[in-house]
């Protein structure tokens, strides 16, 4: 499963065309998977599936669940991303 979801995650990022330096809206987020995601590959050397990078994103995942905003801002914190938000 996760393996397909990195895959469908990865197929989001070329079907949009993210680039460096864009700031990101993830408006529905629910639990976070795209932003998460993104937040993840800036910070790493090289991701499974995925050859670009994004030092320089920020990335505001939007839900209007509290319980979902939430779990992800616990995510945020745990991990320490610092170039993602939740609203």
């Amino acid at each position: 499963m996760e393996q397909a979801e990195i895959a469908m995650l990865v197929s989001y990022v070329e079907k949009a065309g993210l680039k460096n330096g864009m700031h990101v809206l993830d408006l529905g987020c629910a639990w976070g998977a795209l932003g998460i995601f993104l937040a993840e590959v800036s910070s790493l050397p090289n991701h499974v599936g995925l050859t670009k990078r994004f030092p320089e994103m920020s990335v505001t995942c939007l839900s209007d669940s509290v319980s979902q905003k939430v779990f992800v801002e616990g995510v945020i914190q745990r991990r320490g991303m610092g170039n993602v938000r939740a609203a």
